[in-house]
């Protein structure tokens, strides 16, 4: 929230257009989404302020906007924490916006799921744990040893900046595909680690090239390894960004590297939750100093939400406003 209030812009309420296919009723659609947000407290939830800060309410009406498109640029800051997801549909347009304090990457398929079943009138549709009923469990886990971990796991920190020499003004947004990887997952299998480290290594093994031997990149985790029953099916943003510091010795092995990221990324899961806020404090950066400048997020997609909106829709782009300066996405 205080970075959106320092920021000129909106930042973290990202946009998402979809281009509607023939035949859908853009009116049953909007009933669609009302009918999402009456069963889901999160797309009730309204960021107020207060002497003390910012509090998160749960209205019990809905208080989004409906058939009207917001410009949360010019809009008034704090009046768009109060209304912080709007849907509006233009022709065969509909546009989505919705603050990141909503949502994260696993929730938002799960979200637009719920619409598409909604607008169907399926039976028992299955909307999970309620997101305020997994805090304590997640966000506001108080975990024994938090400090310790991180402190010793930044102890050899050091500024690394990736270089900022482009001449380019504007976002630059490249997208590749890898075709072929017949070996990833018997590689895999034989060095015992998670896709997930494979790549993480090949990212921070490119990145020391760049930047330094002695590095530290933001991860996301998806904060839904929790003793929560139900975890996978809570739609909110459970997800939160933490360090990973490794400093690459020339000696240093690829498949050594691979394993060094898994082991982190196992030991860092009781640890997942905290905020960076307390690893900042708790770190050897100085005030202000950011710990890194990179965020890394690895998402696989399940199986069953391919193609869950044929025939409702096409995505056609979204706008993402993050405030960081270069983001690695890889969705395997």
């Amino acid at each position: 929230i205080y970075r959106f209030l320092e920021s000129d812009t909106a930042l973290y309420f990202n946009k998402f257009e979809f281009e509607l296919d023939e035949g859908v009723d853009a009116e049953k659609l909007l009933g669609a989404w009302k009918r999402v947000v009456e069963k889901l407290e999160v797309l009730r939830m309204n960021f107020v302020a207060t002497d003390d800060g910012f509090a998160q309410v749960v209205l019990r009406r809905d208080g989004s906007a409906y058939a009207q498109h917001i410009d949360y640029d010019s809009e008034d800051k704090v009046a768009a924490l109060r209304v912080p997801c709007s849907l509006n549909a233009e022709g065969r347009i509909m546009r989505l916006q919705i603050f990141h304090g909503l949502y994260d990457g696993n929730s938002l398929t799960m979200l637009l799921r719920r619409v598409v079943d909604e607008y169907y009138d399926q039976d028992s549709i299955e909307y999970g744990p309620q997101f305020t009923s997994s805090l304590p469990y997640g966000p506001l886990a108080k975990v024994p040893g938090a400090n310790d971990f991180w402190t010793s796991h930044l102890d050899a920190w050091s500024p690394s900046h990736f270089p900022d020499n482009l001449e380019s003004t504007t976002d630059i947004v490249a997208a590749w595909t890898a075709k072929n990887l017949t070996g990833f997952d018997s590689l895999r299998k034989q060095l015992g680690v998670t896709p997930q480290a494979l790549v993480q290594a090949a990212w921070v093994s490119v990145l020391q090239n760049i930047t330094a031997s002695n590095l530290t990149i933001g991860v996301v985790t998806s904060g839904r390894a929790i003793d929560f029953e139900g975890a996978d099916k809570v739609i909110g943003p459970l997800f939160n960004t933490v360090p990973f510091h490794v400093s690459i010795q020339p000696n240093t092995m690829s498949s050594e590297l691979v394993v060094q990221c898994h082991e982190f990324n196992m030991q860092m899961q009781d640890f997942q939750h905290t905020p960076l806020k307390d690893i900042q404090r708790w770190g050897p950066a100085k005030p202000g100093q950011s710990l890194f400048d990179t965020l890394f997020v690895f998402q696989r997609p399940e199986a069953e939400d391919e193609g869950f909106a044929e025939g409702m829709w096409t995505d056609v782009g979204d706008e993402m406003v993050a405030d960081v300066r270069w983001i690695l996405f890889f969705c395997v």
